[in-house]
């Protein structure tokens, strides 16, 4: 089995362990304490049972959910309110608690709940963020919309209008002020300026990561909404001339790079400057380019496989020659494509709809794997073959299914996953890494125990949603950020 360990600057390593000895049997105990503790933390999350603002005077108060609570000196309820929208932060003044629920701005006494509003335009803003208690207890309020406004005790002043973003975070020291803008990182703010961006040099294109490749020597990274980017000595350099910042998937055929998105098929050569499709290209890949590309799925080192609404298209390099082939839904391609995976000369399509399908070649039947005998559901959001019978399939709502032969075997939350919803898939000989909306992990191929990790495995985020691995590394995107683990 493997187990993920902290590395240098935030990474891990991930070691085989071989026996499982007394000493493993404790630290499995110590994961599966682990495990039961965040799942009674996300439950308390889930619920918005959240302590905020803490006590002023003899009394607290507490958000929980979509309502508020005060408490005495002894934590028993006093007055509690229902509120319209959720509460996103609280902050205790001298008599009453500053309430932000993203749509207004309120204050909240024992006795009631009352909306403070703007003197200037005489509407409440959508406040969405609140700094500490500065100095003489003005309190800053972040929007939404961009809008900083200033609160002294109930009077309520605009300060800046038009920040390139929603606020989620404020915190001010003396004349500066320092910002948390939702898609636009971090921001300071000083008066008579505009916001000015902190962001480091040669950061990665965003942290929401939904395609990991190796190409050219370099890691390249696809995002969910914020394009594409691949890494040098010296950081990370975004690929420009995207159709669209949605990117679907990532692949090559050994001498481009091939970036699919929402919007088309744009193609890079080995230093990363676009290659346009021209009429020596085959005329199907110019036509599919011009649409949405749904996935892309590695065939070798020469070939990748790329789905759209109209079918599959196998793109195949032989030396300076490029060929493609395009096979529709009539010729055995399911509808609504998410993934594509192929070993052996077997290719694999996923369906939303359909289960898993593989495409006939030379003589071979195609096989239709579906529920409730091969899978657990039809709607599927990732696969990843193996070889010609060992293929590993990841659905939405029930786990992952292992196809060996004839043996099925169906890995859910009731026995390894941390979530039901598999988002990401990588396999060899040795088993599966799943990714979930709860964290990863790794699935024997013959069986026996397998692990799960979270954040004790120094994971950016257990929303696991890119996933690549090689003989000796795994390299995991989340929905906060990429981290690469050696395998031992």
């Amino acid at each position: 089995m493997y187990t993920l360990r902290p590395g240098l600057r935030g990474r891990g390593r991930l070691h085989r362990r071989v026996a499982a000895s007394s000493s493993e049997r404790a630290r499995t105990l110590d994961t599966q304490q682990a495990q039961r503790l965040d799942a009674r933390i996300e439950a308390k999350r889930r619920l918005g049972h959240v302590a905020c603002a803490g006590p002023f005077g003899r009394t607290g108060a507490w958000r929980l959910g979509w309502g508020l609570a005060f408490s005495d000196s002894t934590g028993k309820t006093t007055a509690s309110f229902a509120m319209a929208a959720p509460i996103l932060a609280l902050r205790s003044q001298a008599d009453f608690v500053v309430v932000a629920t993203g749509e207004r701005l309120q204050q909240a006494r024992a006795d009631g709940v009352s909306t403070l509003v703007s003197q200037q335009t005489g509407l409440s803003p959508a406040a969405s963020a609140l700094s500490g208690p500065m100095s003489d207890g003005t309190i800053l309020v972040g929007t939404a919309r961009g809008e900083l406004f200033r609160l002294h005790k109930t009077v309520l002043t605009p300060v800046v209008d038009s920040l390139p973003g929603r606020v989620t975070a404020i915190a001010a020291d003396g004349d500066r002020v320092w910002l948390g803008l939702a898609r636009a990182g971090l921001h300071l703010w000083q008066k008579k300026s505009a916001a000015r961006p902190l962001r480091p040099a040669n950061e990665i294109c965003d942290n929401h990561l939904i395609a990991i490749v190796s190409f050219a020597g370099r890691t390249v990274v696809g995002s969910f909404d914020q394009g594409a980017c691949y890494r040098d000595g010296n950081g990370w350099h975004l690929l420009g001339g995207l159709p669209s910042l949605m990117v679907h998937g990532l692949g090559s055929d050994g001498q481009d790079l091939f970036v699919a998105t929402s919007n088309g098929l744009v193609r890079y050569d080995g230093s990363f400057r676009p290659r346009p499709f021209s009429r020596r290209d085959p005329a199907v890949l110019r036509w599919v380019a011009q649409s949405a590309v749904t996935a892309v799925g590695q065939i070798d080192g020469t070939a990748l496989a790329m789905t759209s609404a109209y079918g599959l298209v196998q793109v195949r390099r032989s030396g300076s020659r490029l060929s493609a082939q395009f096979t529709s839904h009539r010729g055995g391609v399911p509808l609504k494509l998410v993934a594509v995976s192929s070993a052996d000369g077997e290719l694999w399509m996923a369906s939303e709809t359909e289960g898993v399908r593989s495409l006939a070649d030379d003589g071979v039947p195609a096989r239709h794997l579906q529920d409730p005998n091969d899978l657990p559901e039809n709607w599927v959001t990732a696969v990843a073959a193996v070889g010609r019978n060992d293929l590993w399939v990841g659905t939405c709502q029930h786990g992952v299914a292992h196809i060996q032969g004839a043996r099925r075997q169906f890995f859910s939350r009731q026995s390894l996953l941390l979530d039901d919803m598999v988002v990401a898939l990588a396999a060899d000989s040795r088993g599966a890494f799943v990714g979930t909306l709860g964290g990863l992990t790794f699935v024997r191929s013959d069986g026996g125990l397998g692990r799960s990790f979270t954040w004790d495995a120094s994971i950016p985020d257990p929303r696991s949603s890119a996933l690549l691995l090689t003989d000796k590394q795994l390299w995991l995107g989340t929905e906060a950020g990429l981290a690469r683990y050696e395998l031992r």
